[in-house]
């Protein structure tokens, strides 16, 4: 069967296959044993750009269900990456108590698909500051009419990388203040 992969795209497919495991939270072994595969070795090689010939479809499909990803992003990186996986609804908790019903404003969400994934993640217990920067995401221009529950997931992930990258930068500042001043780090 002839394969879509072609050999330039084959050339970062390995590096978003990695990207997507780790998002998901997977072990090689464990992605190998979502697709059906015997060993990890495959997955190693894969990610690894060391598999001697282009990906069948099969496989590519394989890896597509397993990673929740489109085919578009996984074999040519277009389109928008998956950056976190779906959540799953678990069990119900306990709602906080409302204030009384003078105080509250409810306002109705433009985006139904943002108010359907901002209740799946705090369900799960996602960070709550980074749900609030979700909930006011704002578009630079005009937004679609309809935006997919997958594009606040990207948002989501992208704002905790974000903030994950931030804190980095902080740290690495905080520890060359003390090599300035002569304190150990």
């Amino acid at each position: 069967m002839l394969s879509i992969v072609s050999n330039d795209a084959a050339s970062g497919l390995g590096a978003r296959v990695k990207q997507a495991r780790e998002a998901l939270g997977l072990s090689q072994g464990q992605l190998g044993r979502k697709m059906g595969l015997k060993s990890r070795g495959y997955i190693s090689r894969l990610e690894a750009e060391k598999v001697g010939k282009r990906p069948s479809d099969e496989l590519v499909a394989a890896l597509v269900r397993a990673l929740n990803v489109s085919r578009e992003w996984l074999v040519n990186g277009d389109a928008v990456p998956p950056l976190i996986p779906p959540f799953v609804p678990g069990p119900p908790r306990a709602a906080p108590p409302r204030r009384p019903a003078e105080r509250t404003v409810e306002i109705e969400d433009q985006f139904p698909s943002r108010a359907q994934f901002l209740a799946l993640a705090r369900a799960e217990g996602a960070d709550e500051a980074i749900l609030e920067a979700v909930r006011l995401y704002r578009f630079a221009q005009q937004p679609p009419d309809e935006v997919p529950v997958e594009f606040w997931r990207s948002v989501y992930k992208q704002l905790a990388q974000e903030r994950k990258a931030f804190r980095r930068e902080l740290r690495a500042i905080s520890l060359d203040d003390d090599d300035e001043n002569g304190e150990p780090s």
